[in-house]
This record gives C-alpha cells, sequence and structure tokens, in this order.
C-alpha cells in the first residue's frame, strides 16, 4: 500500500457478471460484446483519470493521474479505431461529452 491505495483483490460483481457473460460467448458476438464493454472500462477510467489529475488531495496521485492520463486517452482512441472492424457502433463525436471550450485560442482574421 502507497499513499494510501490498496488495489482489489477480487472482482467486484459488475465486473464477474461481465466476466460471466462474456464468458457464454464465442466469435464474432464475444468480440463485439468485448469491445463493448471495453470501451466503456476506457471511458470510465479516462474520466476517474481526468478527475484524479485535477481535483486529487495527494499531490503524489494527482502528479501520476497527469502523467498517465495520455496513455489512457491513446488506449481508448485505439479502442474507438478498433470497435467498427468488429461491428461496434461509435457515437458521432463529442455526443454526450461536454464541449471544452475554456483556454481555447481564438485568432483575429490577418489583415
Amino acid at each position: 500500500m502507497q499513499q494510501g491505495v490498496l488495489l482489489p483483490h477480487n472482482m467486484t460483481p459488475t465486473d464477474r457478471e461481465a466476466f460471466e457473460t462474456l464468458s457464454q460467448l464465442q466469435g464474432a458476438a464475444f468480440d463485439k460484446a468485448y469491445m463493448k464493454a471495453m470501451l466503456k472500462d476506457r471511458q470510465a477510467q479516462l474520466s476517474k483519470f481526468q478527475q484524479e489529475a485535477a481535483k486529487s488531495s495527494t499531490p503524489g496521485i494527482a502528479d501520476w493521474a497527469k502523467q498517465t492520463l495520455p496513455a489512457v486517452q491513446d488506449d481508448l482512441k485505439a479502442s474507438q479505431k478498433i470497435a467498427p472492424a468488429v461491428g461496434v457502433k461509435l457515437p458521432p463525436a463529442n455526443e454526450g461529452q461536454p464541449t471544452r471550450t475554456e483556454g481555447a485560442a481564438t485568432r483575429k482574421p490577418a489583415s
């Protein structure tokens, strides 16, 4: 245990249910269900890392989350790229996600 973080030793009930469901599938049905679960998990991870990077009260955790965030974002992007190949349709870009405009640079037209 470092930084006061305990890692789980067992699957959560949600993870156990996903495991049981996936273990009953084969072939294309497995690929599609697995990819859907992976996308959902990657998005949840990204949200948690963003939250910890921005608001963690433990400096070591905030720093680690900030350093790890690009890898989590890359994993999500890779999953999103693969998803259509196994029949998973992705929502349109930014659907259900807040638009980020704060800090955006504005450019003046050239005179």
